[in-house]
């Protein structure tokens, strides 16, 4: 049984082995900027875990040259960042580095089994390529339709937020999710405030809020609001009514109060 017991050790490891160069084979391309991999300057976002895997590292990347290098890429970088923002997280490939290290690694794990987060890492270069992601925008209504309770759930509202008023068509799924009270940490409300489209489906839904308990809630609410200017008329008398009950004038209500009236003003 002794005698049995490397080879099925080392029947496990060659099969962990096998599975992530099987993930590795199914990942999208890895565009090449100034002759490296997009997956090289992406590091930048993470440069803790960088330097892990990479000890005294000759250079690294630094968060702006990873803007640079997703920024000059374009569109060419969307596939490999629009799959490393649908990864779990942890991912199967990390699940299998932490078998690996608890079989066999588990008093010195080496440097390239250190794991990485690809999700912030997406999140990031999506954000920095900003409104030319646009063409992503049916995938990630997709990812945040389907990923009610992850990260995903939080970070697609930031990427749409960045891309503006070119993600326009995510607004009925963001607006279902203020309907179904899935506004997370407040994302759902910052991506309609940068949106700022289909003021008849988003005001209503967001006027609801200003009734919220939590003051950051409205808070958010308020802001999103202010963003639609006269097309969030049938906000006022709510945004007055909570006005009145402060002498504070710089909240998010009395600005967004502000915004619409003197949008409305402006329109006459």
């Amino acid at each position: 049984m002794a005698r049995k017991l490397p080879i099925v050790l080392a029947a496990l490891f060659l099969a962990a082995l096998a599975v992530l160069l099987a993930l590795q084979r199914n990942r999208p391309p890895d565009p090449l900027y100034q002759g490296k991999p997009l997956s090289y300057w992406l590091a930048g976002y993470d440069q803790a875990n960088f330097r892990i895997k990479h000890p005294n590292p000759p250079a690294m990347p630094t968060w702006a040259e990873a803007n640079e290098a997703i920024r000059h890429l374009g569109t060419d970088s969307l596939p490999l960042l629009l799959d490393m923002l649908r990864q779990p997280n942890p991912t199967p490939k990390d699940r299998v580095a932490m078998t690996i290290r608890k079989r066999f690694f588990a008093k010195a794990p080496p440097s390239w089994l250190a794991l990485d987060n690809p999700g912030l890492k997406s999140l990031y270069g999506l954000q920095a390529l900003g409104p030319a992601a646009s063409n992503a925008v049916p995938q990630l209504i997709v990812i945040f339709d389907n990923d009610h309770s992850s990260f995903q759930h939080d970070a697609v509202p930031l990427v749409l937020r960045s891309i503006g008023p070119p993600a326009s068509q995510a607004m009925p799924s963001l607006v279902q999710a203020l309907n179904e009270n899935r506004v997370g940490a407040g994302n759902v409300f910052i991506a309609i405030q940068g949106i700022h489209a289909e003021p008849q489906l988003a005001v209503p839904a967001l006027i609801k809020y200003l009734n919220n308990s939590d003051w950051a809630i409205r808070a958010f609410a308020a802001n999103a609001l202010g963003a639609y200017g006269k097309d969030a008329q049938s906000a006022v008398p709510a945004l007055t009514e909570l006005c009145s009950k402060t002498t504070n004038s710089d909240t998010a209500e009395a600005r967004a109060l502000r915004l619409i009236q003197a949008a409305t003003a402006e329109s006459r």
